[in-house]
């Protein structure tokens, strides 16, 4: 069975207002819908863990429903935190697999989602990312590669050398974990990094050392990845949106 982790407990201050990131809407109904619709479509999905903090209950009032749990991250201190929170919470088989995505990806399709699944299964990974291509690839976190092709750790834009910033095979912020071997690799997490926080990404590469294989798919569509950082964002996705409706 496959069980989901949305990262919502952000504030996001880049939007410039009192409302929470993800309840802001797009397309007609608040961003973290989109995620949760899209999850909730998923035939295998039998659970799903919002991680809160910033205007709890507003995400919660937005958001409850059948199979749908919160856990509180009350400190902000980076998505590896954020997922730990959920530790004490879930309860996973050894065959359980664990969704993790943003809460302000509305983008994201269930055809990617279960491509991302397919592909790790055939790996017989332990954690697989769901990439994007991008000429100018800015603030994402590159994927580093072995010549062979296979994933050897997600970098993080700004613990980046200048060479590793060349790299066009971007992190979406999308996974799908082996969920034993996931909460195994989080107890190892260290903030030893430019920004002091615990990165989820760090989950790969400590699999990895562990002899456990680590896999990628890239989507054709970049714009899958798009997050909703500033108001600019917002009206992005939703020309992006409105172009979709039309065409269909």
């Amino acid at each position: 069975m496959i069980k989901a982790i949305v990262l919502a407990a952000g504030k996001g201050t880049r939007m410039n207002s009192d409302l929470i990131k993800v309840a802001h809407k797009v397309g007609g109904k608040p961003i973290i819908n989109h995620v949760l619709d899209t999850l909730k479509g998923m035939s295998e999905l039998t659970e799903i863990f919002i991680v809160v903090g910033h205007q709890a209950d507003t995400v919660k009032a937005l958001t409850n429903g059948p199979n749908v749990s919160f856990v509180e991250q009350k400190e902000q201190l980076g998505t590896g935190h954020a997922v730990i929170q959920v530790a004490p919470t879930i309860s996973l088989t050894n065959s359980d697999l664990v969704i993790i995505i943003a809460g302000d990806c509305p983008l994201i399709s269930e055809t990617s989602l279960n491509t991302l699944i397919a592909t790790h299964n055939r790996a017989n990974a332990k954690g697989t990312v769901l990439t994007i291509q991008l000429d100018e690839p800015a603030r994402y976190g590159r994927i580093l590669k072995d010549e062979d092709g296979n994933v050897l750790a997600i970098r993080e834009a700004k613990d980046c050398t200048p060479q590793e910033l060349k790299i066009k095979e971007v992190n979406s912020g999308v996974y799908c974990f082996h969920g034993k071997s996931l909460f195994n690799a989080l107890s190892h997490l260290s903030t030893d990094n430019s920004q002091g926080e615990y990165y989820l990404t760090d989950v790969l590469e400590i699999l990895r050392r562990n002899g456990d294989k680590i896999a990628a798919y890239c989507t054709p569509n970049s714009d899958e990845a798009l997050g909703v950082n500033t108001p600019e964002d917002l009206a992005q996705i939703e020309a992006i949106l409105e172009n979709h409706t039309q065409k269909t």
